[in-house]
């Protein structure tokens, strides 16, 4: 984009001054032609510069065991709104160790922090993540950044996070590893869901229904907490047949 930009001022420009005497009678349509590429040219830079705004992230040790992100170490390319604009197809990384996002610089080679402050969302691997402001009136959830499993009448999350824990062994060895929460917003309430009776007690006017569509499907909370919970809001959202 930016080199488009360029381009195209370098030709207006050139053309400009090489046809400076035959063109008087075209000289207000070069000057907005000139006009709107020096706009596009600062809109862009000045986009750019609000995304590349974070800390530069150096990563961990090699020595440590499996890694802190989501899903995978490689980065992958997801869609963004930072600073109230939308980005794509931008290479990025979840840090959930230290509950940040990571993108890639444009010079292919630095990793950078975003602020959190300044996110708003992100799709990454197919999975929506939302920053939630901790609001004791709205939000009693802590703030950071949440994977919203489900949205409907009610809405689903999940807080995943990574810690690292140690083993002293002939050495110190250290782990990644993963923990989730996991959240139902019902009627403006928060429920945290710990357990599969926990889940049912959230949806109990219809709680008999939830737990045989569950088991014909057989769909169990303990293997699988994040399948029972979205198929159980989106089983009780549907109409009734």
């Amino acid at each position: 984009m930016l080199q488009r930009v360029m381009y195209t001022l370098c030709l207006i420009t050139a053309g400009y001054s090489i046809k400076a005497q035959d063109i008087s009678a075209d000289t207000s349509f070069v000057r907005a032609a000139y006009t709107n590429a020096v706009s596009l040219y600062y809109q862009f830079t000045d986009k750019q510069a609000r995304l590349y705004n974070g800390i530069e992230h150096l990563g961990y040790p090699s020595s440590y065991i499996g890694h802190a992100y989501f899903l995978t170490n490689e980065l992958q390319k997801g869609n963004l709104v930072y600073d109230g604009l939308a980005f794509k197809d931008v290479p990025m990384l979840y840090d959930m160790y230290k509950d940040e996002l990571i993108i890639l610089h444009f010079n292919n080679y630095t990793k950078i922090a975003l602020l959190n402050e300044k996110l708003q969302t992100f799709l990454l691997n197919g999975h929506q993540f939302v920053y939630l402001v901790r609001d004791s009136l709205r939000v009693p959830l802590a703030t950071g950044i949440y994977d919203k499993l489900y949205s409907g009448s009610t809405t689903a999350f999940v807080k995943r996070s990574k810690i690292v824990e140690e083993r002293v062994t002939d050495h110190i060895e250290r782990e990644f590893t993963e923990h989730s929460s996991y959240y139902i917003v019902k009627d403006g309430t928060y429920h945290s869901i710990k357990t599969y009776k926990g889940l049912l007690s959230v949806f109990k006017d219809r709680s008999r229904e939830i737990r045989q569509y569950l088991r014909k499907n057989d769909i169990k909370f303990r293997k699988n907490p994040e399948a029972a919970i979205v198929n159980a809001a989106t089983y009780y959202d549907a109409p009734k047949k």
